[in-house]
């Protein structure tokens, strides 16, 4: 069975503004039979927290990361065209911090 073919590009651009950082991504993904979806997002990021904000194909997000003490407690909010809202948390760790 021959595997579909697709093609993928995207880029980021990132730097300093205003004391934090920001980063600005984009992609894309062209797949057979004409199957076409995108994705934008925006982050700011400064010493202990993270703000994040996607539009796409697959819905609109917003999420946020805040640093206690090395831990980084995460949270996010998808809205997806065909699917329920869709609300997630989990943290992480940083060693050596």
């Amino acid at each position: 069975e021959p595997w579909p073919w697709a093609v993928r590009g995207g880029a980021a651009i990132s730097g300093e503004v205003g004391g934090f950082m920001a980063q600005f991504v984009t992609n894309f993904r062209y797949s057979q039979p004409g199957t076409f979806n995108y994705g934008l997002g925006l982050e700011a990021r400064g010493d202990a927290w993270c703000l994040r904000l996607g539009y796409g194909s697959q819905g609109i997000a917003l999420g946020a990361s805040v640093e206690i003490k090395g831990y980084w407690l995460h949270w996010s909010i998808a809205a997806h065209p065909y699917l329920p809202l869709t609300i997630s948390a989990g943290a992480s760790w940083e060693g050596g911090r």
